[in-house]
């Protein structure tokens, strides 16, 4: 899923994202990764520290919905940014002889 950033609170702890989901779903449990720019420069991979709506923990966070995003590590955010969430799939690869 991803996430647009419409607003950065600053607080002395860090900064939140205040965020509109714009396509699938945005999981606290998934890794996530910060691009910057109209080049869409990608700056941050990490994780989800926080997942916020309406000052509520949640565990994900659908299309169409606000949310407070806090990631572990990162908080220069910029208003404009879109925060992307993905998930590491494990493929076995089978050799054959």
């Amino acid at each position: 899923g991803t996430a647009l950033i419409k607003v950065v609170f600053e607080f002395s702890k860090g900064n939140i994202a205040g965020c509109q989901v714009i396509s699938g779903k945005i999981s606290r449990n998934k890794r996530v990764y910060v691009l910057q720019g109209k080049e869409e420069k990608k700056v941050f991979t990490g994780e989800i520290k926080s997942l916020e709506s309406n000052k509520v923990e949640r565990d994900e966070i659908s299309s169409g919905q606000e949310c407070g995003i806090v990631l572990k590590g990162f908080d220069k955010f910029k208003e404009g940014d879109k925060i992307v969430a993905f998930q590491l799939v494990k493929k076995n690869v089978i050799h054959q002889k």
